[in-house]
């Protein structure tokens, strides 16, 4: 991460880098008990954080002990995020490094996912588990599975 300053009322000028690499990441959500995901929220982001919901990791709750366990890091950290329609999504281009998988499933019918979208604050507090990846060099897609409880993903008429 590269601090950049802002003053107000003045125009602030940065260059942000945008790494692509030819590494393709096949993301799964399953549950612990076989319930079926319709959908889940996925974060990809490019360094170890463990964050209990989105809410947490849009406000950068995580930011202030990352800066701390890694001093002097200035290379830019990654965040992709994607829709896990039917519990699977995917991310092109990314690189090698320690990425984190963060998913929070949306505990809605497909039918039910479009309202569920528009909501952006009740998602956001939604359970968030996260997983640590390590993405190799190779071979060109890589998978990775994330397994939350089954409650997560349950309409709450059926919990």
């Amino acid at each position: 991460m590269r601090p950049v300053e802002i003053v107000a009322g003045e125009t602030t000028r940065a260059d942000i880098d945008i790494e692509l690499g030819t590494i393709e990441l096949e993301v799964e959500v399953k549950t612990d008990d076989a319930t079926p995901v319709a959908a889940a929220a996925v974060f990809v982001i490019g360094t170890a954080v463990d964050v209990p919901n989105a809410q947490a990791l849009r406000d950068g709750a995580w930011v202030a002990s990352w800066l701390r366990d890694n001093p002097g890091v200035t290379d830019p950290v990654p965040l992709h995020t994607r829709q896990a329609i039917g519990g699977k999504t995917s991310i092109a281009k990314m690189t090698p490094r320690t990425y984190s998988v963060c998913v929070a499933p949306l505990p809605a019918s497909l039918d039910e996912l479009a309202v569920m979208m528009s909501i952006p604050d009740q998602n956001a507090t939604l359970p968030m588990r996260c997983q640590k990846v390590e993405i190799e060099a190779s071979p060109a897609r890589q998978a990775v599975q994330v397994v939350v409880p089954g409650d997560w993903a349950r309409l709450p008429e059926s919990k």
